[in-house]
């Protein structure tokens, strides 16, 4: 498959663009980290996939490690650039994963109405809603002696969410790395976040590294300068008028009397070309290969399935993904549904991985770990469904149970083998379990 695509850059954060209408139903994942990959493929922090309407875009935007982010306002500027250049538009309607929002080039200048924030906790990924987001420091992963280096930590949504901690005093980079690399994948964090280290030099400027989610420290970071900005500002430790100074350059920020946001910065193009993907073989035909060759030794082998289930808005898109591990070998395989729950493609996902050994191998039983961070899965096969099937389905408040056919097909599945359960603690550094969240969130597409 051959794709034109156009490389542009925003004070250092670097862009991959290329045009929907371009790629085919075989286009994956795969594909996503190779177009980023900066030895063997294009090169840069964040891949991003859109579709033009007059001046409406819609715009994804894949990071290097082929996650999804919400929203890039970086990217935003480069897309105001690109298509001033090829369309000589001046304003755009960007419609993303999680908002709208507009730009505009004026006098050659690019702004962004970013919107205003959230301080959510369900925009923020934070479950317990307890949690006081202006006042995290306490309730993060850090020692006593990290702690140190910090005033205090707030949690803020663009579309996409930041963790900013404010320093007290200058911090080690290796120390910074450690923390932006526990932070991100912090248990608090659902859906992970971006962490954003801020030191205040005055009242009109601020100093900022941004970790960003599946992507690592980056040289400037357009959210991330923004949620900054907002937050320092509602702590009283700016005016609305920021400067915000990043390692790429500086991004200028101004507050609205109604919390809106609007940053002025550059872009600049870098150049365009074309590059061919090679698929090699079919995808079903190759994971059948895959699937023959690691599942021979079954019966006498054993087995272990790594699931995980996610949904953008519960209900709404939602993506399943599991991963079977073997002596010889393992592969990945995943789905998704248009308008789902998270508990849905949660069951999904063991589902499907017990259906596929079954078939594989022609029925004859197998010893199978499953591994999965749902806790609703694991009760409801282990303990709860005795009681639905004896109470006829119902709950002990006699309400019907919901997704019983998928329980009926995950039940069918499980007997058939010998399945040992384990729980494994979500965004906890298991490196399986994250990669079936990676592809179950994958396939979370509108």
């Amino acid at each position: 498959m051959k794709i034109f695509f156009d490389k542009m850059q925003g004070l250092g954060n670097d862009f991959v663009f290329v045009e929907k209408s371009q790629l085919n139903e075989n286009f994956r994942t795969e594909d996503i980290k190779f177009l980023c990959d900066r030895k063997f493929g294009i090169g840069c922090d964040t891949l991003v996939i859109y579709q033009r309407k007059n001046n409406e875009i819609i715009a994804n935007f894949f990071n290097s490690d082929a996650s999804e982010a919400e929203i890039c306002v970086n990217a935003s500027r480069c897309l105001a650039l690109l298509m001033k250049k090829n369309f000589d538009l001046l304003e755009l309607d960007i419609k993303t994963k999680s908002k709208n929002y507009k730009t505009k080039i004026v006098d050659g200048k690019i702004f962004v109405n970013v919107g205003q924030p959230s301080f959510s906790h369900a925009d923020l990924g934070i479950e317990n809603k307890d949690i006081d987001v202006g006042d995290l420091l306490t309730e993060l992963d850090l020692s006593q002696n990290e702690i140190l280096y910090f005033d205090r930590a707030s949690a803020i949504s663009l579309g996409n969410p930041h963790l900013i901690l404010f320093l007290k005093k200058s911090i080690p980079q290796k120390i910074k790395q450690k923390i932006g690399e526990k932070l991100e994948k912090f248990a608090l964090f659902k859906n992970r976040i971006n962490v954003s280290f801020a030191k205040i030099i005055n009242k009109s400027e601020i100093q900022l590294e941004v970790f960003e989610r599946g992507v690592g420290f980056t040289l400037a970071c357009g959210s991330g300068a923004s949620a900054a900005a907002f937050s320092a500002y509602k702590l009283k430790l700016t005016g609305n008028k920021i400067r915000v100074k990043q390692p790429g350059g500086d991004l200028e920020i101004f507050i609205k009397d109604d919390d809106s946001i609007i940053q002025k910065g550059p872009a600049s193009y870098v150049f365009k070309g074309e590059i061919f993907i090679d698929s090699k073989e079919d995808e079903k035909t190759n994971f059948e290969k895959k699937s023959k060759k690691l599942l021979e030794k079954v019966p006498d082998g054993e087995l272990k399935i790594y699931t995980d289930g996610a949904c953008s808005g519960n209900p709404g898109p939602g993506g399943w993904g599991a991963i079977i591990v073997g002596d010889d070998g393992e592969f990945e395989l995943c789905g998704g549904e248009i308008n789902s729950t998270n508990n849905r493609m949660e069951l999904l996902g063991p589902i499907n991985a017990l259906k596929k050994i079954s078939e594989m191998t022609k029925s004859k039983a197998a010893d199978i770990e499953i591994f999965t961070d749902s806790t609703y899965v694991k009760n409801g096969i282990t303990n709860w469904i005795k009681n639905w099937e004896k109470n006829g389905w119902k709950s002990s408040n006699k309400s019907p149970i919901k997704n019983k056919e998928l329980w009926i097909e995950l039940r069918d599945q499980v007997v058939r083998h010998k399945v040992t359960w384990r729980w494994v603690k979500g965004h906890n550094g298991d490196h399986y379990n994250e990669r079936a969240d990676e592809l179950a969130r994958s396939q979370c597409k509108k």
